[in-house]
């Protein structure tokens, strides 16, 4: 429990870029650098090019949320494991409903392998949320 708990920590530290100045003049903005420290985590990559394309080309607008004139997004949040799969995809916003909820789920699990994270060159497993947008044209 320790590890999966540190492993998100570091996950959702990792997106975000360290910094650290070059000058010790803070007066004058234009004369600080900056350089980017570290970055730990090498987020994971959809293997077939845009994960949004995917998702707009195979979902499928529920009949009873069209009729009901139903919009908005679910958030689906799924763990890719160390060989690319997705792992129990769970819906992470509120609820839409009249199988909006549903759609998104099925969609998550279709999906092929992702390229896994990396950490040091390894792979490692990573928590991903991905909105999912139902908009009636």
């Amino acid at each position: 429990m320790r590890f999966i708990l540190l492993s998100l920590v570091v996950m959702l530290l990792s997106h975000k870029a360290v910094y650290a100045l070059d000058s010790a003049d803070t007066t004058k903005a234009k004369h600080l650098k900056t350089h980017k420290v570290s970055q730990a985590i090498i987020p994971p990559q959809f293997a077939n090019g845009n994960v949004q394309q995917y998702v707009s080309e195979n979902l499928r607008y529920p009949d009873a949320a069209i009729e009901n004139g139903l919009e908005g997004r679910v958030i689906v949040r799924f763990l890719i494991d160390e060989t690319g799969h997705v792992v129990d995809p769970q819906i992470a916003s509120q609820r839409l409903g009249v199988g909006c909820d549903e759609e998104a789920l099925r969609v998550v699990k279709a999906m092929p392998l992702w390229k896994p994270a990396t950490y040091k060159h390894r792979p490692v497993r990573y928590v991903y949320e991905l909105p999912v947008e139902f908009r009636l044209e």
